[in-house]
C-alpha cells in the first residue's frame, strides 16, 4: 500500500522481507495448521508465508496492493517475476488477490496471519481499519496471529538520517529515493488494537524481539506471556 505522509509516499511494499527470512515463531505457528483450512495471508508481501502455508493447508487466499502483487521482483530464487505469476506457476491452492477487491473479505476463514503489516502503516486509523476488516472475515471458530517487532537495536538509527521525522510510533526515513516507514508496536499496542476491533484475546506473547498475539472473533478471552 501507498501512505501520503507528511507530503511524501510511503511504498510499504518495498520493506516486505524475501521468503528466505521467515521467523520460526510463525513457522511453527504455519506447522500446526489444520490440512483442511483455508487460511488468509494478509499482507502476503513476497510469499514469505504462503509459501510454506501452501504446503500444509488447502487454501491460502494471499491479500496485497495491487503494487506489491503487480511489480516484479525476486521471490522464493526464481528470479523477477510477479506474486501472481508465481502462485500461478508453483501454487495451485493459493488465491492472489487485491486487497482492494472486495471478494477477499466476503469469505470466512478458519485461520488468519498478519505478520509484520501493521508496523509498516504509519497511520493508526489506518491500523484500526484492518485489524476490523481482518475480524470481519473470521469464520466463528477461526483464529488470527498478528506479529510485529517491538524491539530493534537499529530503531534510533534510522533517525539520524538526513530527512527523517517521527511519525506515530515509528521513523519515516528516505533511502535510495524512496521512503519508508518504520514503527515498533509492543504486544500492549497489538492487545490494544484486537479489542478495539472487537476480537477477543487468547494469547499474548514476544520473542526475540517480536511481539505476538492471537485472537479470535469469539467472546471468550485470556492471555498468557512469556
Amino acid at each position: 500500500m501507498h501512505y501520503n505522509v507528511s507530503g511524501h509516499v510511503v511504498e510499504a511494499e518495498l520493506a516486505a522481507k524475501p521468503a528466505s527470512q521467515p521467523s520460526s515463531t510463525v513457522i511453527a505457528w504455519v506447522e500446526h495448521l489444520p490440512m483442511d483450512a483455508h487460511v488468509l495471508d494478509y499482507g502476503c508481501g513476497r510469499l514469505r508465508y504462503t509459501i510454506p502455508m501452501a504446503r500444509i493447508v488447502r487454501r491460502v487466499t494471499a491479500v496485497d496492493s495491487c503494487y506489491q502483487i503487480q511489480r516484479r521482483q525476486a521471490i522464493a530464487g526464481c528470479g523477477r517475476t510477479t506474486i501472481r505469476e508465481y502462485a500461478t506457476r508453483y501454487l495451485p491452492n493459493v488465491d492472489v488477490v487485491d486487497v482492494a477487491d472486495p471478494v477477499w473479505g466476503s469469505h470466512k476463514y478458519d485461520r488468519v496471519l498478519c505478520a509484520n503489516v501493521l508496523s509498516s502503516i504509519p497511520c493508526s486509523e489506518e491500523r484500526d481499519l484492518v485489524m476490523r476488516r481482518v475480524r470481519g472475515c473470521l469464520s466463528c471458530r477461526g483464529t488470527l496471529l498478528v506479529t510485529t517487532q517491538y524491539r530493534n537495536s537499529y530503531f534510533s538509527s534510522y533517525g539520524q538520517r538526513r530527512g527523517a521525522q517521527w511519525v506515530e510510533d515509528g521513523w519515516l526515513y528516505p533511502h535510495n529515493g524512496h521512503y519508508y516507514f518504520y514503527g515498533l508496536l509492543p504486544p500492549t499496542t497489538l492487545t490494544r488494537l484486537c479489542l478495539s476491533a472487537g476480537l477477543s484475546v487468547l494469547q499474548v506473547w514476544c520473542h526475540d524481539g517480536s511481539a505476538y498475539v492471537i485472537a479470535s472473533s469469539r467472546t471468550q478471552s485470556g492471555s498468557s506471556a512469556d
